[in-house]
């Protein structure tokens, strides 16, 4: 069965390369129908929101502002649509990236970011890739992932809302392959640039200080210093009080795609949702917190040995779903990341075969490819039943990358290309 698996990728037929084509097809004519759909009608796109922001940037104004504040500012939308847009999240320096993008016309620059994106995806899924084979990987095989990804729900969820996955996901993915390759100064570095995209991506530097790797977590530390003080200098000291208090006005963490610990005990201990007990959700968020940040804490102790000789798809298997699950709002459409964790998984399979441990991976990731699930708890209140099943998919992944990197096991040997 394995010499004709080897057969079938390297030589592969033609009915196999015209049903991949199909597939790519229906996946375009989704993803453009969607592109045209925010093109049209921007204030279902998170994207306007970090266009709006860095429009009030360049005009001098606050760039942050409260979900039902009107704001001013050159838009082509009526005040009554800005006030339908959610903050924009994202920190100051991150505004400052988007900059070039608002001095275009908001068509053009949308349609450069989802360009970008795909492109971002794209390139990510490969060097994703590229960690588990000599040589490059055979066409047919990249090809095939792609579409997988590409066709996986939080992907489209993340190109729908022209959010930043896979500008993150790039990001990671090519950090990943530095510091697999001895690189740990330019594999922090980047770490630290996605931290200042995104805040969450900040506990690879806290796993990276846990894992003694001290090459690459002042990398990362300094790099995230270094792009806070560009934030403030371009957006001013005040953008980052601003973003910081408007932090403080999320109230949405009972939404139906929040997978986080603090999304899950909301749902079921909120007044809104469930039983009404809002004391003992916060204790219940902390302590899931606090067991997160030891199991990464003894994990990253553990691989301490496997980082020094520059084998990092472990630590960023673990690294990736903790951090997913930890972040306060867990947005569903950040699952791409996920995707991080393959070089490990094969890994796995290579070395132990398809134990529990695969099957169990599996079974959570394909429970986050549903776009609606339900609660298991009865008696939840009237809303209860919209929490989706993400939580339990992301809580099966993690339990799967824990077991992953329980043993230590033989990585040298790769799949041939």
């Amino acid at each position: 069965m394995q010499k004709e698996l080897e057969i079938l990728i390297k030589r592969p037929p033609t009915w196999l390369w015209f049903l991949l084509l199909v597939w790519a097809g229906i996946i375009f004519l989704i993803y453009a129908e969607s592109f045209l759909d925010q093109l049209a009608a921007p204030i279902g796109s998170d994207f306007y929101k970090f266009y709006l922001s860095a429009q009030r940037l360049l005009a001098g104004e606050s760039a942050y502002w409260s979900r039902d504040t009107l704001i001013s500012g050159a838009a082509s939308l009526s005040n009554e649509v800005h006030a339908g847009l959610h903050p924009n999240l994202n920190p100051p320096f991150f505004n400052v990236l988007m900059v070039p993008l608002a001095a275009l016309d908001y068509g053009i620059a949308f349609s450069l970011w989802s360009v970008f994106s795909m492109l971002c995806g794209a390139v990510g899924v490969s060097l994703v890739l590229k960690n588990r084979w000599v040589g490059t990987p055979p066409v047919v095989v990249n090809f095939l992932v792609q579409l997988v990804f590409f066709s996986y729900y939080p992907s489209f969820s993340n190109f729908n809302y022209g959010q930043l996955a896979f500008f993150i996901f790039f990001i990671l993915a090519l950090a990943l392959n530095f510091c697999n390759a001895g690189n740990k100064t330019a594999g922090g570095i980047l770490i630290g640039l996605a931290a200042s995209i995104k805040l969450f991506c900040g506990f690879f530097i806290l796993m990276l200080f846990f894992a003694k790797s001290w090459r690459a977590f002042f990398a990362s530390a300094l790099t995230v210093a270094v792009f806070a003080l560009v934030g403030a200098a371009l957006g001013g000291v005040e953008s980052y009080l601003q973003y910081f208090a408007m932090l403080k006005t999320i109230d949405w963490y009972g939404v139906n795609w929040n997978a986080s610990y603090t999304g899950f005990f909301y749902k079921i201990l909120s007044s809104e949702y469930g039983f009404g007990c809002e004391a003992a959700r916060g204790l219940w968020v902390q302590a899931a917190n606090m067991l997160t940040v030891l199991i990464a804490a003894y994990f990253s102790f553990q691989m301490a040995s496997e980082v020094e000789k520059n084998q990092f798809n472990g630590f960023f298997a673990l690294a990736v779903p903790l951090m997913l699950i930890i972040s306060p709002l867990g947005w569903s459409y950040y699952f791409p990341l996920l995707f991080l964790v393959f070089p490990k998984l094969l890994e796995e399979v290579r070395c132990r075969g398809w134990g529990l441990t695969v099957m169990v991976f599996f079974l959570g990731l394909s429970i986050t490819f549903l776009r609606i699930g339900l609660v298991i708890f009865d008696g939840l209140g009237a809303e209860g039943w919209h929490m989706n099943l993400l939580f339990y998919g992301l809580f099966l992944v993690v339990l799967a990358v824990v077991f992953m990197n329980y043993k230590p096991m033989d990585v040298k040997n790769k799949f041939e290309g």
